[in-house]
């Protein structure tokens, strides 16, 4: 108790020089001894509010552009994914007597699945590598049977849907671009 009451501390002081912001000056003295005093430079609560309304201001001008920027990219990479993966079908169908990669051992009359796709696809080299959709970053295949129609619209559960007998390919994203177009029609 007799240590706590021999600390004193002096209240904070404001120094303000010949031109220079504004700084606290904090003094502590201990027992007799002169007492040893530091500089603080600090902001007031005001000053700190208003670099906060500034901060908010900007973030409010920014953040709407840079998502409208992420959206563009996610379209646009879903579209150069869908026409390598077109380019790589056509390529595997234009050398194997136009039968469509997803059939086990090239026989259309098998039902299509996903894995005989990707093993074609990526062992003859036709990709490098499974193509991610670039909203829901699913690289799953919703494989459409022989004389099955085509889903009305897209659900998001798949990352792409295909039917090997029309060589058809699309991305499985409901809704439209930011220029109105169905994602689903790409």
């Amino acid at each position: 108790m007799d240590l706590l009451r021999r600390h004193t501390h002096t209240p904070i002081r404001t120094v303000v020089g010949q031109g220079i912001p504004e700084k606290k000056q904090i003094c502590r003295q201990i027992s007799n001894s002169p007492a040893i005093c530091k500089l603080v430079w600090g902001f007031t609560l005001f000053e700190i509010l208003i670099a906060i309304a500034i901060v908010g201001i900007l973030a409010a001008i920014v953040i709407p552009e840079f998502l409208d920027r992420s959206q563009q990219a996610k379209e646009t990479t879903a579209k150069e994914n869908l026409q390598i993966i077109r380019n790589a079908i056509e390529r595997y169908a234009a050398k194997n007597g136009g039968i469509a990669p997803g059939y086990p051992s090239n026989n259309p009359a098998a039902p299509v699945y996903e894995g005989a796709f990707y093993v074609k696809m990526l062992n003859y080299n036709y990709l490098t590598n499974k193509p991610e959709n670039p909203f829901n970053n699913l690289t799953t295949i919703k494989m459409i049977k022989n004389n099955e129609s085509l889903p009305i619209a897209a659900t998001g559960q798949y990352g792409w849907i295909y039917k090997a007998e029309t060589k058809t390919f699309k991305i499985d994203w409901p809704g439209n671009d930011s220029q109105g177009e169905s994602y689903y029609d790409y």
